[in-house]
């Protein structure tokens, strides 16, 4: 589309195409951290998770049973049919933010809900299944840290020294085709203990992480100005107050008049 804005922000590409049946694809972080959280769980606890949450009624033997795309309010949990261990992923309810980040480049700074939730549980399975909480959010902690996770997606890479494959973690929370597309990703605070989803309703085990996110615009390859030449002076014979450096672009695209920009020494 000639007349489209024609920048990337974050997961966003502008014009939107490809988006199959839903939106989804115009907020991709979403989606991709909820399979890279659930995989890790599933993949580094599944053998603790099965040896003591066996027979324990309403919870399955996988550490992720179910993925929520969603703020895990009571109405979407049970619109959803939700089976525990539940893990959920959502954009927070509180404020974005945008601001300048550089002279060419603007951010918004989000906050997401990370959510893993337990089934309600007798006390004798909280006492013999809480530690499950601060393991997870040691996990997803781990994660952020790595960029990804192998069973999640994995990439080959060589061994420097040998020239051997190497298979590690696909790095997917910045930039890049299926990534998420942060400039940053941080965790604010993670907290974990009982939960209620309605007034008087039965007691939920959760872990609650807050993460913190940035997303930053960029101009699209089909509206970036082609550069054919450039030239550059310095010293002190540059007509100005202070010795500094000036560069000079031509481009294949005619700026404004009035837009050839400013030097600073």
């Amino acid at each position: 589309m000639s007349d489209s804005l024609a920048i990337t922000w974050g997961g966003l590409s502008l014009p939107a195409t490809a988006i199959g049946t839903d939106l989804a694809s115009l907020d991709p972080a979403r989606d991709i951290l909820l399979e890279l959280f659930a995989a890790a769980l599933n993949s580094e606890l599944q053998d603790a998770w099965a040896a003591a949450a066996g027979g324990i009624d309403l919870l399955t033997p996988i550490p992720v049973a179910h993925k929520l795309p969603a703020l895990p309010d009571l109405d979407t949990m049970r619109q959803a049919k939700a089976a525990w261990p539940m893990l959920a992923v959502a954009r927070s309810i509180e404020p974005n933010q945008e601001d300048e980040f550089t002279l060419w480049q603007n951010r918004i700074t989000s906050k997401w809900s990370i959510d893993y939730v337990l089934g309600p549980l007798e006390i004798g399975d909280q006492l013999k299944l809480g530690d499950v909480l601060i393991a997870a959010g040691k996990i997803i902690a781990a994660v952020i840290r790595n960029g990804g996770h192998k069973a999640y997606a994995a990439t080959t890479l060589v061994t420097p020294t040998t020239g051997d494959p190497l298979t590690c973690a696909k790095q997917v929370l910045g930039p890049g085709t299926g990534c998420c597309g942060f400039s940053t990703i941080g965790i604010s605070s993670f907290i974990c203990g009982a939960a209620a989803f309605s007034q008087g309703g039965p007691k939920y085990h959760a872990l609650t992480m807050t993460l913190q996110t940035t997303e930053l615009d960029s101009i699209s390859d089909a509206d970036a100005v082609l550069y054919t030449g450039a030239s550059i002076a310095f010293g002190e014979d540059l007509d100005q107050p202070e010795p500094g450096v000036v560069v000079n672009l031509d481009t294949a695209i005619p700026l404004p008049a009035d837009g050839g920009g400013e030097t600073t020494p």
